[in-house]
This record gives C-alpha cells, structure tokens and sequence, in this order.
C-alpha cells in the first residue's frame, strides 16, 4: 500500500531584487518624513494634544490641573511656539530666569523644570524627541526654606502680647505650637 505524498508547496515568485530595494528606500524614507514631522511639533501642541491627555487619566486631578497651569503660566509664553527638538538647555534658563526675576520661590522654579523634564521623558518615549532633556543639562535651584527651625523661647512678639490680651487659651495654644514645631491642626481640637 503506498501513502499519499504531501502536497508540493510552490513558493510564490519573489520581486526583483531592484524592486525590493525601491520598496525598502520608500518605506524608510516615509518612516523619516513621519519622524521629521513629529519631531516639528511645537512644545505646546505636544502638551495640549498628547501629554496632558495623557497624564489627566494617570495623574490625580490636582496635579494634573498644576502641572497645566504652570505650563501655561511659564513655559508657554517663553518657549511654547517652539518645535520640541529646537528647545535648547537655554531656552530653559529663560525661564528660570523669568520666574526669578519675578520673584518665585525656587520650589515653584523646581516644580515647572520637573514638569518640564516629565513633558520631554514622556516625548521620547512616543518618539517625538530623542536625546537629553535640556533640563537635565541645567542646575536646579536651591530650594533650601529661609525657616530658622525653632522659636527663641525668650523673644515673644507683638503678635502673641495681642493674643495673649484677646485669648489666654488661645495665646497658650500658640505657645505650644511654636516651642513643640506643631501645626495647627495638631493643636487645635
């Protein structure tokens, strides 16, 4: 008894090697004109269209409603026209130097790098930017508080002798809080 032999598979004719060469060159020139074209993005259509969306569903509600405002308050008017891989380390200090000169707090100069650092790690990951962030290249501020850590026990101040004159309790209280570094909610009842 004999068995049937397997079917014979025909492999379909290749193309010519000059017509695979053409496909090849076409694809990857089109994969450079789609990076080129994402590259070209300005910072705030990045932001608007892809990265706040983005964050608005990961981030809580606050933070994410910060991060916009700060955008719109210090990176925009500076630097928001501007196609993302134009934006350079001093593009950045402008606006640390905008927000100094106006007089933020370097903890609020901090808070808009780090978003500014979050908006370029998040474009290189969808490939709308490669390299390093231009923040990454800047030093950040001090952001050391001015508080002196404790209350001189000896120094009272106008403000605790009219505490003391309205409320004695009250004025106790505020003692309390100063001498112990508590906050009021961990005073008051």
């Amino acid at each position: 008894m004999k068995l049937p032999l397997p079917p014979v598979r025909v492999k379909p004719a290749c193309p010519n090697p000059e017509q695979r060469c053409k496909q090849k060159k076409q694809q990857i020139q089109e994969e450079k004109r789609t990076q080129r074209k994402k590259e070209s993005v300005s910072l705030t259509a990045y932001f608007q269209k892809i990265y706040f969306p983005a964050i608005s569903q990961e981030k809580k509600e606050g933070t994410a409603k910060t991060e916009e405002q700060l955008f719109r308050r210090w990176v925009k008017p500076i630097i928001g026209e501007k196609p993302i891989k134009d934006i350079s380390p001093f593009d950045v200090e402008r606006i640390k130097k905008e927000m100094f000169d106006v007089g933020r707090a370097p903890r609020t100069i901090e808070y808009v790098l780090t978003t500014l650092g979050q908006i370029f790690r998040h474009a290189e990951k969808m490939n709308y930017f490669s390299g390093s962030s231009p923040q990454l290249r800047l030093k950040s501020p001090n952001t050391t508080t001015n508080g002196c850590g404790s209350y001189p026990k000896t120094k009272p101040t106008p403000s605790l002798k009219i505490l003391q004159n309205a409320s004695q309790q009250l004025f106790e209280m505020s003692l309390l809080s100063l001498h112990c570094g508590l906050r009021a909610g961990e005073v008051f009842p």
